[in-house]
């Protein structure tokens, strides 16, 4: 064995990782659901990496907890100091955003990346859903109230009729991580028998939902909007990646308005 210097080894770099479309993404320090599903939307998109950083505490679905949010959001997404300029940032968190505001969740983003664009769940499932025609929806959530009210009314306020309605009942994102897509499915089918809509929206990027979105849409005979799903799809938009991306819903496979 040798035991001498070690021998410099000659190395090329390339400009390869510059070429792939980089996102940065903050995700709050307890949620579970969020990366894995937007790693396998970028995966099928092909060129696309995902950056990291998550909030240094664990946040539970209560206004006040969200509303506390606010102040771990820029220094969160600072966190991510990569190589690649990020085309976009997104948080991921459907009621922080609709808590804390959505141009005030942007605000804070670009605070951090300037040069990015930048979205979170709430914004872009609103753009998803008129990018659908979808004026009226059936919306699920697993907030407790006020926040799935509240939730209810947001959407109203930006154009968007909530036909019918129904909430899981719970904060915890720990729980609300494992609940599973039969529910998912017995839920919105519960929903749909008040009459049509033109799209189911799942609201919480903590709802396991991406890899099972095309065989609910097949069964339910409605566009299904998930946060993360809409989410993906918004970032991939700003950051001029068009393409459609098949096996993630109708929404992947629309341009953006």
């Amino acid at each position: 064995m040798s035991r001498g210097a070690a021998e410099a080894l000659p190395f090329e770099v390339d400009d390869s990782l510059l070429d792939r479309t980089a996102l940065g993404l903050v995700v709050l320090a307890n949620e579970q659901t969020t990366e894995r599903e937007l790693q396998l939307i970028a995966a099928a998109t092909g060129a696309v990496d995902v950056y990291t950083a998550r909030t240094p505490g664990a946040v539970i679905a209560t206004p006040e907890r969200l509303a506390a949010l606010e102040r771990e959001i820029e220094q969160t997404a600072s966190w991510i100091s990569i190589g690649p300029e990020l085309r976009c940032v997104a948080l991921a968190c459907t009621a922080g955003a609709m808590v804390i505001g959505e141009e005030r969740m942007s605000t804070l983003l670009a605070g951090a990346h300037p040069r990015a664009a930048t979205t979170n769940p709430l914004t872009a499932a609103i753009a998803g859903l008129r990018a659908l025609g979808a004026a009226r929806v059936a919306l699920i959530t697993p907030y407790r109230e006020p926040v799935h009210g509240a939730m209810r009314d947001h959407l109203e306020q930006n154009g968007i009729a909530v036909a019918a309605h129904g909430s899981f009942q719970h904060e915890d994102y720990d729980e609300v991580s494992r609940i599973s897509v039969a529910s998912l499915r017995a839920a919105a089918e519960r929903l749909l028998d008040a009459g049509p809509v033109d799209a189911v929206f799942l609201s919480c990027t903590s709802l396991r939902a991406v890899d099972a979105i095309e065989s609910l849409e097949q069964a339910l005979g409605t566009p299904v909007v998930s946060s993360n799903q809409a989410l993906a799809w918004h970032a991939l938009r700003l950051a001029g990646r068009d393409e459609a991306v098949p096996g993630f819903g109708r929404l992947l496979r629309t341009a953006l308005p």
